[in-house]
C-alpha cells in the first residue's frame, strides 16, 4: 500500500486515514461474523473502507520504471512476497486447529493460491488485486489522458457487466481501477493541500451525511465479490462519497503526530493479513484464562469495537518483530521507532 513519505516526512493525514480504514475492516469482519444485528454500520463500512486502500495506494503510487520487467519485481517483492509470508504465517499458527478439528490444510491451499478470501489470512486478497492494478496502471499512465479516461469508463463498465469471478482476482482489480486512478491523479494535483484542510469539517459533515443517506438506498455492496447493491449506479458515487468522509475527517488529525499511529498506518497489511490469526488466539486466551467467551457477547456494540481495537493493538508489536526478523514479508518497508 505503499509509504506515505514526502520529502522524508510521513503525510499525518494519510498515517489516520489508512489506520481509521483499517480499524473499519476489522470492525466490518467481527460484526459480520458474530451475526450483529447493526447490519447498518456493516453495511456503510463495506460502501467504501476497501475502496479506499486501492485509492491512497494511488495516491501513493509513482511509476519508477521505464521497463514493465523491472515493474514486475518492485511487484513482486512489495506485494506478493507479503502475500505469501503472511499467508505462510497464519497458516502456521492454523496447524493446531486443524489437529483440533481434524481438517486438512488441502482448502487452505486452495484459497492461497486462489486468492479466494477464505480462510483466516483470507483479506490478503487485497494484496493479489492490487498487484493486478499496478501493472495495469502503469501501463494506462503511459496514454494521452484521454485514452486513460476512455479505460476507465470502460472498466466500470466491465465491473458492472462482467458475470464471471475468476481466480486471482483480477475481476476485482479492474473493478477498483477508477479508485486506484483517481487517487493517482489528485496526488498529481497536490489535493488534498493545507487549503482543503481548513475546510475539514465543512467537507467531513457533508460526505458524511451523504454517505449515510445514500447507504440505506444501495446497501449490501462488497467489492470483493462485486456486489453493487439494488441500485448498482450509486456504488461508485457512494464509495467516492464515503473515501472523501473519510479523508476530511482525517485532515482534522492532520497535526496530531503519533509514532503508534505511524507504525500501524505502514502495517495495514500485517493487519489485514493476521487479524484473524490475532483474534482467534486473543478470544481462545481470554476463554481459557477467565473462562469469559468473547464471542457469545460479540453483539454489543461495545464488545465488537472494543475488540477491533485491541486486535489491532495487538498487531502493533507484530508489524514491529516482522519489519526486523521477516521484512520481506512485509515488503521491506523500514520502521523506526
Amino acid at each position: 500500500m505503499g509509504r506515505a513519505v514526502v520529502n522524508n516526512k510521513r503525510i499525518s493525514w494519510i498515517d489516520w486515514s489508512k489506520v481509521i480504514a483499517i480499524y473499519m475492516v476489522l470492525l466490518g469482519h467481527f460484526i459480520d461474523k458474530c451475526n450483529s444485528t447493526n447490519v447498518f454500520l456493516v453495511h456503510w463500512i463495506y460502501s467504501f473502507h476497501m475502496p479506499f486502500f486501492f485509492f491512497v495506494s494511488g495516491y501513493l503510487f509513482k511509476v519508477k520504471e521505464n521497463r514493465f520487467s523491472d515493474l514486475l519485481k518492485r511487484t513482486f517483492h512489495s506485494l506478493i512476497m507479503p502475500y505469501i509470508g503472511l499467508n505462510l504465517l497464519a497458516n502456521i499458527f492454523l496447524i493446531p486447529t486443524w489437529i483440533l478439528s481434524g481438517q486438512g490444510w488441502n482448502d487452505q491451499l486452495f484459497s492461497f493460491l486462489t486468492a479466494d478470501c477464505k480462510g483466516q489470512p483470507g483479506p490478503t486478497w487485497f494484496l493479489i488485486a492490487l498487484s493486478w492494478v499496478w501493472m495495469m496502471s502503469w501501463m494506462i499512465i503511459k496514454l494521452k489522458k484521454s485514452v486513460q479516461y476512455i479505460i476507465l469508463v470502460l472498466s466500470i463498465i466491465f465491473a458492472y457487466s462482467f458475470p464471471f469471478h475468476p481466480w486471482l482476482r483480477a475481476d476485482v482489480a479492474i473493478t477498483a481501477l477508477p479508485f486506484f486512478m483517481i487517487g493517482y491523479y489528485l496526488r498529481r494535483r497536490d489535493f488534498p493541500n493545507a487549503t482543503s484542510i481548513r475546510g475539514g469539517w465543512i467537507c467531513f459533515v457533508i460526505f458524511f451525511a451523504l454517505s449515510i443517506i445514500g447507504v440505506p438506498l444501495n446497501n449490501g455492496v462488497n467489492i470483493y465479490s462485486r456486489e453493487f447493491g439494488p441500485f448498482p449506479f450509486l456504488y461508485y458515487p457512494l464509495a467516492f462519497i464515503g473515501i472523501g468522509q473519510l479523508i476530511a475527517f482525517s485532515m482534522l488529525l492532520n497535526k496530531l503526530r503519533f509514532k503508534v499511529i505511524e507504525i500501524l498506518s505502514m502495517g495495514t497489511i500485517v493487519i489485514m493479513g493476521l487479524h484473524g490469526i490475532e483474534g482467534l488466539y486473543f478470544t481462545t486466551f481470554v476463554k481459557r484464562l477467565f473462562n469469559v467467551d468473547i464471542n457469545a457477547y460479540m453483539y454489543l456494540p461495545i464488545v465488537y469495537f472494543s475488540y477491533s481495537l485491541i486486535v489491532m493493538f495487538i498487531s502493533y508489536p507484530v508489524i514491529l518483530l516482522l519489519s526486523r526478523w521477516m521484512p520481506w514479508a512485509i515488503g521491506n518497508r523500514k520502521l523506526t521507532i
